[in-house]
């Protein structure tokens, strides 16, 4: 289940980067949508890490 939720913000956080029709919905500037998608991809780091370490 912690690999799913990895998979799952991982593929959130690049879909914040990169997926051009979400870009266009978001009404945010591209510095805060470049600081979200990373945080997103950290906090998955973050939870991969601490599901292993369990």
């Amino acid at each position: 289940m912690g690999i799913l939720f990895f998979i799952v913000y991982v593929m959130m956080g690049l879909a914040v980067l990169f997926w051009d029709r979400l870009i266009e919905r978001l009404p945010l500037a591209d510095g805060y949508r470049i600081t979200l998608g990373v945080a997103i991809i950290i906090y998955a780091f973050l939870r991969f890490v601490r599901y292993f370490r369990k």
